[in-house]
């Protein structure tokens, strides 16, 4: 499997910061009132609970391949 990582639609998002509330591995920070992704590596796809919470639907979880062609 390749690297996982969040994506935030920023023209999505409301800044409710529900994403950074739900995430026990602070993936996401907020920065000038303006939710971010801080730590990419923490990730999981165990949990997706900020993909399944957010009611704007702005994040998505990315599997990366990691083979080169």
């Amino acid at each position: 499997m390749g690297k996982i990582f969040p994506v935030i639609y920023m023209e999505k998002c409301n800044n409710c910061f529900l994403c950074m509330d739900l995430c026990k591995n602070n993936v996401f920070a907020e920065r000038n009132d303006r939710i971010y992704i801080a730590n990419p590596a923490g990730c999981s796809l165990d949990c997706c609970m900020c993909q399944k919470q957010c009611p704007m639907g702005a994040i998505e979880i990315i599997i990366a391949n990691d083979k080169e062609e």
